[in-house]
């Protein structure tokens, strides 16, 4: 029996109300560049610190995908993952690890006539996320939509590859953490309001099974706007009917902080005043991107993540040891800015295969 699988033939494709939620968050991010440069001096904000650095650094291929999307065409918007392997190290369109390899110009052809090939041949994460979410509730069977280019073997209708399987991993961490664990004291399943913060939220991945799971959640998106269109538009079309602020330089307080149920899209330079507004973060998310950071950025962020947990909140870091490839192993720096830590072993998830994981808290 043939294995089944979501090809780009499969694809929702993009209503021209999505695609002009996609325009708009296009038109925000250019607009928020532009403006950069200005704020970060006129605020007197450290350039080594929000400007794109490190691994980041603006010269970087990292930033090939984001150069195509922000043109706004409309068959790239419709197949943004395609486009986001500099997040998640994984290439869709061949279904490889995406290491030592660029970002597709342009959607290339024949793709689906070269997945064919491997439709009968799942590849060991599918097992894997079998294997995981067997052991877990329900509500961790999760998949993407067949949207945005989302392609990969189904089980039990849902799309599954190794990004599929990643956010299972983080899900299955939270849960062991307690945090998505109804009986747990540190269970945010009922909690409301609920305000969460996600540092480098990638395409949205992360964000999207969330927010299925936490639906009470205000969630904000913190990144660098070249990274930030894409889970901007990512998530803007997913949820519709969820209130999603794209928060630029003329933002209000009242709304920077408002914690009804959706999304706030907010540049990574307008992190100090997202600091000293006196929001309260319930949760803070990082996951992989802050040993990609220099050393003063990943400082900036714990001192301000400091004061926006307060002394109830928590912090789920997830990061590489990276000083092989002279960048930091991010957990040295963040476990001189709190008192508490719990290592969490990865038993719910079958072991660790995305670095450390640490829950950090007052």
């Amino acid at each position: 029996m043939s294995q089944e699988f979501c090809f780009l033939k499969d694809q929702e494709l993009l209503s021209d109300e999505e695609y002009a939620i996609a325009l708009n968050v296009c038109d925000y991010i250019r607009r928020v560049i532009a403006e950069r440069p200005e704020y970060i001096r006129r605020n007197a904000l450290d350039p080594d610190v929000y400007f794109p650095m490190a691994n980041w650094s603006l010269d970087n291929a990292f930033y090939d995908g984001y150069r195509q999307l922000v043109a706004g065409d409309r068959q790239i918007v419709a197949h943004l993952r395609l486009f986001s392997q500099m997040f998640t190290g994984y290439r869709l369109v061949d279904l490889k690890d995406a290491r030592g390899t660029h970002v597709p110009n342009g959607i290339p052809e024949n793709v689906d006539e070269y997945l064919a090939r491997s439709v009968d041949f799942p590849d060991p994460w599918v097992a894997r996320y079998k294997a995981v979410t067997n052991q877990l509730p329900i509500i961790f069977k999760v998949g993407p939509p067949p949207k945005f280019g989302e392609i990969g073997w189904k089980v039990d209708g849902r799309i599954v590859t190794r990004d599929t399987y990643v956010y299972v991993e983080r899900l299955a961490l939270l849960y062991e953490a307690g945090l998505l664990n109804q009986n747990h004291s540190l269970s945010m399943m009922e909690k409301t309001p609920l305000t969460i913060l996600e540092i480098g939220g990638g395409f949205g991945g992360l964000a999207y099974h969330l927010k299925r799971i936490l639906p009470q959640a205000r969630y904000y998106v913190l990144d660098l706007p070249e990274s930030l269109i894409f889970s901007a538009i990512y998530l803007s079309v997913l949820f519709p009917k969820e209130r999603c602020h794209l928060l630029d330089l003329s933002l209000s307080d009242s709304v920077l902080k408002d914690c009804s149920p959706g999304f706030s899209f907010l540049p990574n330079f307008l992190f100090p005043r997202l600091v000293k507004s006196g929001l309260r973060i319930d949760l803070v998310i990082n996951t992989l991107s802050m040993s990609e950071m220099s050393e003063s950025q990943v400082r900036a962020y714990c001192e301000g993540i400091h004061q926006l947990l307060g002394t109830t909140g928590v912090f789920f870091e997830q990061n590489q040891d990276n000083r092989a490839v002279n960048l930091l192993n991010a957990s040295d720096i963040v476990g001189q800015y709190f008192s508490g830590c719990v290592n969490l072993s990865g038993e719910a998830c079958l072991g660790l295969t995305q670095g450390a994981v640490h829950l950090w808290m007052y």
